[in-house]
């Protein structure tokens, strides 16, 4: 122990500072190390947590993604579908309706033609009165006699003649 003594160490002291290092040291590990440690590991313990939640919110955003994707893909296949038929729709509703449309002015035609015909007879036959009766009173007063009521009647209706 003499060479501690010219070292300049005193054993009481050296003991008493170890058992002030153990107490302290004690007190450390009591109240602010494990403190710490709890903290510590509540903080992993939440980052944790926190990573797994990050996980499943984006496993549900790629799910929920996916799925919008399909009902817009889905969305507009149906569109597509709908738009195609109301053209075939539309396309037989222009078809029949120009079909229609051409048979009743060929109908129309028809009966304009008729019409003609019948005015054309008409006038034919006023015409045909006018002259009659044109060469009538002509006959009349050229010839000065009175033509009888049958030979008018047949040169107004273009009959013999004689």
């Amino acid at each position: 122990m003499e060479i501690l003594n010219q070292f300049g160490v005193q054993p009481v002291l050296l003991f008493a500072q170890v058992v002030n290092f153990l107490i302290l040291l004690f007190i450390l590990k009591r109240f602010l190390y494990k403190p710490i440690l709890q903290a510590l590991e509540k903080r992993k313990e939440l980052i944790v947590k926190t990573l797994k939640n990050a996980e499943e919110s984006e496993k549900i955003y790629a799910e929920a993604k996916e799925k919008s994707d399909r009902i817009i893909t889905n969305a507009s296949e149906q569109s597509r579908k709908i738009l195609d038929e109301s053209n075939k729709v539309a396309a037989q509703i222009v078809d029949g309706a120009t079909k229609k449309v051409a048979e009743i002015l060929q109908a129309a035609q028809k009966e304009a033609s008729k019409l003609v015909d019948i005015e054309r007879v008409k006038l034919n036959q006023a015409l045909k009165e006018h002259i009659g009766e044109l060469v009538v009173v002509t006959y009349e007063k050229v010839n000065g006699k009175k033509l009888t009521e049958k030979q008018r009647k047949d040169i107004v209706e273009m009959k013999n003649l004689s």
